[in-house]
């Protein structure tokens, strides 16, 4: 915090003469246009530039000359920027006002101080932001007769200078190019080179020049001596004032800036000097500065802090700027405090240290720490920290000249300030961004070496820019030697290497792309390349990024996977023919096994009928037993069959949309029979939402039905009940079969599915099975996209419970759906069969129901016998000598007077989805041997015949073709 301030209060009138004072000496006005970290730009009532300090020329490129008399701030100011700000003021001032210089003085022509963001436009065409403050200058009776333009740039964060380049490529044309006057000289003080400019300015030969000492062409030579001398002794000076004299007597005001210039070792060569030359601004300042008015508009500036202190250092002069920044009004710091009061006391310290080490003098803190070069002459520009009245700190950038009356003795002193918090800020958000910009390149580095792979660049001529050290243990070479070098050269067949470039620029991306990488050792390594272009922030190109993996030890398991392969196709084809082997076995085995059985059913069950005749209580014993054991066989065989093309995946779903009633019922009614003889109930619950047709394998949904109710009837005592339930669960029907039997163990569940396994209890003792129809259930299910899944209590019953897909909607299944069943109507039906036995249970078995039978041997004995008789149904086997099944119903649909005759496919024969779609629109329906029961063999043909005779147009359903 500074220091409490004096309560007190000044005589006015004796701080306007203070002021008078200062003002008249014209000191002031000098010491701020001869800043250069300021452009001033003064014009006159119109708005021509009068005025261009070194400031100005610095910031914007132009000399004083090209632009005085000649041009007005609007012309090097953005025109669309000036359009825009013409329209917002005319809104905001309700006035019109027109684009151009107007709009940049219009507030202050009103007596409004006006501060605004522009972009200016320097002579290269380039721009930057600047922040400008503008003031009109005014006679002693208040006329404008000019405005003068206060800026700084404003860039958030200045482009990076180019690196200097060596002394190798310092030439000529670079000083010849330049219109000022340019110099280099020796530590000696010599002349060692000039360009043309400076020999006009001299009016002497540059080979005269060359050689001769710099003081010897100024009217004040020891002040030239002591300006290199200081360029030598700090590195560099700036706007440093001297004036040429001419061959022939012509003075020419100029401001210097030097630095040094070095060797590539660092060391001093000389001191490289550019003149400025300043006369014509000179004059043009001067009458300006006669006016009295441009101090007075400086003064007002509230952009920039303006404290003019005495020669002890007590404040004279507080500008607006100053109070805006710092808090304070004049009257609270003016012939009360000195700067050095509102620094910060660190820095003072900090600062006369520093200063008493260079200079070799000892030097106070305080303001003789702050005005000490300035005393000397030397104009001071400097960092220091502000404190504010309410004790908040800001960075500032101070620019500190000292004034001098007519006798050059120093009177007091002109400190101009500017807030540096925003550049401060943005000094510590480069720090931060050069630091995330080397951890960056420090992670991609890390990234880069750590990959297995072999990376590198390459710009898009194919040269390589940069490699990882894989690839340099890939090419035995080292990265110095790989940059800069031809990417195709470390390549067996370079061609082959350059063509990859050249497919990565034109197709953006290469993968997989092979090639053989030679090492210097002549070692030859097989590589996959992943490559892929890279561009710049801009979208340009930049090259191409590649990646090569050692494919040497893959190629090799490549040529084994081969030989494996070749060795697994052979043992394909070898099981191939096995599982062909295995169905033939299989189909043969189902013709031979099931066919003789069917005879021994059916025969059974025309006993059983008592169709010859009446038959004794033991001989309907007997009968009974061989129908059971028959059937009993018939279903262990079917059993082992499905099973064996399950887990083969020979078994294929005919899908077909059915209504679940209808299947859940004739479930029931197949069953009901015997569970009526073991003294077990059955019934059925179907949820309303349940009462739909699903998408199914009908004739396998049946089987699982027909698997779980035998199971539930046979462990269910009597007096027992078993319980069909259907409901929907979202897209899935779940259907359970529950039962009061005996219950199954925990420990046994896990058992019930497992194939030929019954469990070891005294169930196995008690009740028959071979332990294949859970088994088969559970496959069946799942071939449906299902799952079964069983809850028991021992003694109470068990719950097994699947569900299966619907895929189909609801619908109702009215009665006149339904075909009519006929009996007793004399219709006619031909038998085509070669096995007399399966013909002859057929035969009894229809003409109990009263049909009229008729029996071909053979195709073409069947097909005749169709053509004369036109039957009102023919069921048809497949397997028969001569002409096959499959023939026979081809011939049977393209024959105009057997087309419309329904023909049922009863075989034994293991058909394919491809026998099914053979014979798909051509037959009725098909059914197998062994699995159809009298009963509905003798209810499917009701169902043809009523079809038949009732000639529904386009067979309609139920008539329609089953699979």
């Amino acid at each position: 915090m500074p220091h409490e301030l004096p309560i007190a209060v000044n005589n006015a009138a004796e701080r306007r003469g203070s002021d008078t004072t200062l003002l008249k000496t014209g000191a002031l006005q000098s010491a701020i246009f001869n800043s250069a970290n300021f452009s001033s730009i003064a014009t006159d009532a119109k708005g021509v530039i009068q005025i261009f300090n070194v400031g100005a020329e610095r910031m914007l490129g132009y000399t004083a000359a090209e632009v005085m008399d000649k041009i007005t701030p609007a012309d090097i100011s953005d025109p669309q920027e000036l359009i825009a700000r013409a329209k917002a003021l005319s809104l905001e001032l309700e006035t019109l006002i027109t684009p151009g210089f107007e709009a940049l003085v219009f507030k202050a022509s009103r007596g409004i101080e006006d501060i605004y963001e522009l972009t200016y436009i320097r002579k290269d065409g380039s721009r930057f932001p600047a922040v400008v403050s503008v003031t009109a200058l005014r006679d002693e009776q208040g006329a404008i007769i000019g405005y003068l333009l206060i800026g700084t740039d404003n860039t958030a964060r200045k482009q990076a200078d180019e690196k200097v380049r060596s002394a190798a490529q310092y030439a000529r044309s670079l000083i010849e190019a330049s219109l000022d006057p340019l110099v280099t000289i020796s530590p000696e003080g010599k002349i060692t080179d000039v360009n043309e400019g400076s020999v006009k300015v001299t009016g002497v030969s540059r080979e005269k020049l060359i050689g001769t000492d710099f003081s010897d062409y100024f009217t004040e030579p020891e002040r030239a001596r002591e300006g290199y001398q200081q360029v030598f002794a700090k590195g560099s000076v700036t706007d440093y004032p001297l004036t040429i004299r001419h061959e022939d007597g012509h003075l020419t005001d100029v401001l210097y800036n030097a630095s040094v210039y070095k060797d590539v070792k660092g060391e001093v060569l000389g001191v490289f000097a550019a003149a400025r030359d300043v006369t014509e601004r000179n004059q043009a300042e001067a009458a300006l500065l006669k006016a009295g008015a441009l101090q007075r508009a400086i003064f007002n500036s509230a952009n920039f802090s303006n404290i003019a202190t005495d020669a002890k250092g007590v404040i004279q002069i507080f500008n607006v700027g100053a109070e805006r920044m710092l808090g304070y009004t004049a009257a609270e710091v003016m012939d009360k405090i000195t700067p050095a009061d509102i620094s910060d006391p660190q820095e003072m310290i900090a600062r006369a240290k520093a200063l008493s080490l260079e200079l070799e003098t000892t030097i106070t803190p305080g303001f003789d720490a702050l005005v000490f070069k300035a005393r000397r002459g030397i104009e001071d520009i400097y960092e220091l920290t502000y404190i504010r009245k309410d004790g908040s700190r800001f960075p500032a950038v101070v620019s500190v000249a000292a004034l001098r009356d007519e006798q050059n003795a120093i009177i007091g002193y002109l400190l101009i300030g500017t807030d540096n918090t925003a550049r401060k800020q943005i000094e510590a958000d480069q720090v931060q961004l050069d630091q995330r910009l080397r951890d960056q390149q420090f992670y991609t580095r890390s990234l880069i070496e750590s990959n297995i792979d072999a990376l590198m660049t390459t710009d898009p001529r194919g040269f390589i820019t940069d490699v990882n050290k894989q690839m340099e243990e890939l090419t035995g070479c080292t990265r110095a030697e790989l940059i800069g070098a031809p990417f195709k050269n470390y390549f067996t067949d370079q061609e082959r290497a350059e063509a990859g470039i050249k497919l990565v620029l034109s197709e953006k991306k290469l993968t997989d792309y092979e090639l053989t990488v030679l090492s210097r050792d002549g070692k030859q390594t097989v590589v996959s390349y992943n490559a892929t272009t890279f561009y710049d922030r801009d979208r340009k190109l930049q090259g191409v990024f590649a990646a090569a993996r050692d494919v040497t030890e893959r190629k090799r398991l490549d040529q084994v996977l081969l030989e494996k392969n070749v060795e697994l196709e052979n043992a394909k084809a070898v099981a191939d023919k096995t599982n062909l082997a295995k169905s033939d076995f299989l189909a043969n085995m189902s013709h031979e096994l099931r066919t003789p059985l069917n005879s021994v059913i059916g025969f059974s069950e025309v006993l059983q009928d008592q169709l010859f005749g009446p038959i004794n209580m033991k001989q309907q014993e007997y009968v009974s037993n061989i129908l059971t054991s028959g059937k009993h066989l018939l279903s262990l065989i079917n059993d082992i069959l499905d099973l064996s093309k399950v887990e083969s995946g020979k078994m294929e779903l005919e899908l077909s949309r059915f209504p679940l009633r209808e299947s859940l019922e004739t479930s029931l009614v197949m069953l009901r029979e015997k569970a009526l003889k073991e003294g077990v109930s059955l019934h059925l619950e179907l949820d309303q939402l349940a009462d739909i047709s699903i998408s199914a394998d009908q004739r396998k949904f049946k089987q699982i039905l027909f698997n779980l109710l035998s199971n539930a009837i046979k462990f269910t005592p009597a007096h027992g009940t078993v319980v069909v339930n259907a409901a929907r669960d979202g897209n899935f029907i779940e259907i359970s079969v529950k039962d009061t039997g005996v219950g199954i163990k925990d420990e046994d569940i896990p058992k019930l599915f497992q194939t030929f396994t019954q469990l070891e209890s005294v169930y196995t003792k008690k009740y028959e099975g071979t332990g294949l129809g859970l088994a088969l259930t559970k496959k069946l299910v799942e071939l449906h996209g299902g799952r079964i899944w069983v809850k028991s209590e021992p003694a109470k019953g068990s719950i097994f419970t699947f569900n299966l897909p619907i895929n189909e909607t609801a619908i109702k299944v009215s009665s006149a759906n339904r075909a009519e069943s006929v009996t007793n109507n004399n219709s006619c039906v031909l038998l085509i069969e070669d096995e007399p036995l399966t013909f002859t249970a057929l035969k009894y078995a229809l003409q109990n129901k009263g049909y009229r039978v008729l029996r071909a041997n053979s195709g073409e004995e069947g097909l005749e016998m169709a053509r004369q008789a036109a039957p009102d149904l023919i069921v048809l086997d497949l397997i028969m000598p001569g002409m096959s099944g499959f023939e026979v119903a081809n011939r049977l649909q393209d024959d105009k007077n057997t087309e419309k005759i329904p023909v049922l496919i009863l075989t034994a024969m293991d058909l394919s989805s491809e026998d099914r779609a053979q014979l798909a629109g051509k037959v009725w329906r098909i059914e197998e041997k062994g699995r159809l029961a009298t009963s509905e063999f003798i209810h499917l043909v009701e169902t043809a015949a009523a079809c038949n005779r009732t000639a529904e147009a386009e067979r309609s359903s139920p008539c329609h073709t089953e699979f």
